[in-house]
Formats: C-alpha cells, sequence, structure tokens
C-alpha cells in the first residue's frame, strides 16, 4: 500500500488509499494476477461470440458553461502515448459541431469519450443503441493524473508499460509510456486500472474521480516482477499442456527438449500481432531453416476448447495470413489455464527463449534465435 498526495486548488492533502485509491492488498493481488489472463480472455471471447451490431450516432457537445463546442475530439477510446493523445477514428465533426458517427453496440450499450482541444475538460457518456440521435454531451473539467512506476524487486523501472483505465469491463482511455511515468487527463467517472507489462506483473486499482479534485498524484507505483523476470538465467518449471499437435503429448515438455534452444510464443487467436505478424515469420523461417538444433513452440491461451474449436477460430486467418497453411510447429493448448497462472502471462503475445541447458531468456524474438543459432547469444545470469 502507498500513500496517495492530492493537490486541489493549489493546497495539498493527504488522502487515504483505501477510502479513495484501493490498489489491492498483496495476497489480494496475487489472487486477482493469477486469474487475470483467464477472466480478460474470457470476457473477450464472450465479446467476440455474441457479436457487434455498427449503429449510428450523432449529437453535438456543450462546454462547462453550457454553450455549444465547435472543436473537440470524440471517439469511443483515446490512447495516451507519451503526454500525445490519439483518438480512435471514425466521428466526424461539421462545421457548426455537430458530430456523426458508428459505434459498436455490445449487449445494446456504448461508451462515447470527449476531449476539448485543450484537454482541459471532458466526459465519458454511456449510451443505448436505442437512443443515438440528437445526443447532448456535456464537458466538466477533467483530472490531471500523474505518477511513476518502479520495480522494487528488479531495482529498476520499466522501459515501457501501459496503464488501460476502465468503465466496468469496457476499456475507454489506456496510457502507453515509456518513460518510466505517466501524466494523463482523465474525465470524472469511477476508473479502474490494469497497470502492466509483460516484464512484470499486473497491478490493478480503483481511482474514483469525482471533480472535487483537480490534481491526483497517484506517487511511486511499485510493479511486482513477473515470473519470467524473477527466473531469467534459471532452468524454469514445466508447463501442463492438455492438447498437442505436431507433436506427441507426452513430449511436449522442456524436460524432452533439452539440447536445443526453444522459442515460445504464448499466442491467441484474437490478437493481430500474434495471428498477422510474428507468427507467419515464425512459420516461414521454420520452413526454411528446421533442424535439430531448435524448435518453435506457439503456445495457445485457454480461451479455446480443442484443436476443432481453435482450427474454427483461425480459419479466416489462415487463409489471408498463412497462405492456407497450418502452423507447421508444434501447437500446444492447456484448457485448464495452469500454465499461464503459473508463468504469469498477462499479455500476448509472450516471448521466450529456452537455451539449451533448459535457462530462460524472456523478452525474446525471432532475431534473438538466430543470434543464438549463430552462437552470438547465451543466457543471462540469473538474478
Amino acid at each position: 500500500m502507498f500513500d496517495l498526495e492530492i493537490a486541489s486548488n493549489g493546497t495539498d492533502e493527504r488522502l487515504s488509499p483505501g477510502a479513495t485509491l484501493s490498489p489491492l492488498s498483496d495476497s489480494s493481488l496475487m489472487k486477482r494476477l493469477l486469474a487475470l489472463s483467464a477472466v480478460l480472455l474470457l470476457a473477450l471471447t464472450t465479446t467476440l461470440a455474441s457479436g457487434r451490431d455498427q449503429v449510428a450516432v450523432s449529437g453535438h457537445v456543450l462546454d462547462v458553461e453550457g454553450e455549444a463546442l465547435m472543436e473537440y475530439e470524440i471517439a469511443t477510446s483515446f490512447c495516451w502515448q507519451d503526454g500525445e493523445l490519439l483518438p480512435e477514428e471514425g466521428f466526424t465533426i461539421d462545421e457548426e459541431g455537430n458530430f456523426s458517427g458508428e459505434v459498436e453496440f455490445l449487449d445494446d450499450e456504448a461508451t462515447l469519450v470527449v476531449y476539448s482541444t485543450d484537454r482541459k475538460t471532458g466526459a465519458v457518456y454511456k449510451i443505448s443503441s436505442s437512443d443515438t440521435d440528437e445526443l447532448k454531451i456535456e464537458l466538466k473539467k477533467t483530472v490531471r493524473v500523474w505518477g511513476s512506476v518502479t520495480c522494487e524487486e528488479l531495482g529498476q523501472a520499466p522501459t515501457w508499460f501501459n496503464v488501460s483505465w476502465n468503465l466496468e469491463e469496457a476499456s475507454v482511455i489506456t496510457c502507453d509510456s515509456s518513460r518510466g511515468k505517466f501524466d494523463l487527463r482523465l474525465p470524472v467517472a469511477f476508473w479502474n486500472y490494469d497497470l502492466y507489462d509483460t516484464w512484470f506483473s499486473t497491478l490493478r486499482g480503483e481511482l474514483p474521480l469525482d471533480g472535487k479534485l483537480r490534481v491526483v498524484d497517484m506517487g511511486k507505483l511499485d510493479l511486482p516482477a513477473s515470473y519470467l523476470a524473477l527466473n531469467e538465467g534459471r532452468v524454469i518449471e514445466d508447463w501442463t499442456p492438455t492438447a498437442a499437435r505436431n507433436i506427441k503429448l507426452d513430449k511436449a515438455n522442456l524436460k524432452s527438449m533439452r539440447g536445443k534452444w526453444v522459442l515460445v510464443e504464448f499466442w491467441g487467436y484474437q490478437y493481430e500481432t500474434s495471428t498477422q505478424e510474428s507468427l507467419p515469420e515464425l512459420v516461414e523461417f521454420y520452413e526454411d531453416n528446421h533442424s535439430d538444433k531448435f524448435e518453435i513452440i506457439a503456445f495457445h491461451e485457454n480461451s479455446v476448447r480443442g484443436f476443432v474449436d481453435l482450427d474454427k477460430k483461425v480459419s479466416a486467418v489462415r487463409s489471408q495470413y498463412w497462405k492456407g497453411r497450418r502452423l507447421p510447429f508444434p501447437i500446444l493448448l492447456d484448457d485448464t489455464g495452469d500454465t499461464l497462472r503459473r508463468f504469469q502471462i498477462g499479455a500476448f503475445p509472450t516471448t521466450i527463449l529456452i537455451d539449451p541447458d533448459g535457462r530462460l531468456i524472456a523478452n525474446a524474438s525471432i532475431s534473438m534465435l538466430k543470434d543464438a543459432l549463430a552462437g552470438r547469444l547465451t543466457a543471462p545470469e540469473p538474478r
């Protein structure tokens, strides 16, 4: 737990974290962390299965004085990238300040986010598919929220991290940072946040903003090191797949692959970075270079139930991006989710490399495998 310093109208106040900002306790955090991947993936799978409806919406925006606003930005989601605010495209604003666009509704609900051009006012606005014409969105003053991120266990700050700001289950604002700190403005709302990086465990908490405070300093947030970070350079425990393709299940373990370099990509059919970018590259390399010196493993997250289900999910991407081919290297499934929980995999793709002695090299890539096969890479010393 940590103290939260709040600045309001030039004066400092001390706010009890338990009263207003509620990061989880160590024990609660671990329980939530272990379930995070499965919960998020289940929610995403349900979303994809239920389908989305595109509905046209239109309306206008009022400033804090109740006057029509001519210049602003509106989207269903925004991303702050090192201080720059980037909206999702799809809305147009005419000369009279009226907006129009199409919105994807899930379970008859959607959320719009509006920022004035100076970012000092904004709003989040929930709508239903039956209430889409002549929307009137009233802006309020936004709250400046900042803080820094470190990892006490590793004695370093992450080189990159993301904070996802969520309303109920919808992530409408994200913040990417490569500077070890974040600084953004949030509309008044009851926010939940997920702070994560593939090298670190996920930190979750709540930040209620009622507009009474103009500035919130969240201080220094300690992002716990992940299993992969803490075990780099060590022989890691084995996984527990429940199904395997292109390899016998009793051979689909790290112990059986000793003596080889093993590149492992944890992936999901929902994630374009895997299906459209990294996996096609791995396929090309594997088919051109495969030998007994290395193996590539594609370990799918646990939202699918068997290979029949997975084949249906990837049929379109296989035709469009894999040249109609199936993945030629071993594919592993773990219906229980135990592997993802123990390895604390919360982002996809996550790629690791295992050396011939079974030692871990995290944050890996295909270029690292090439260096390893050329004799230019060794596992680091354990921390």
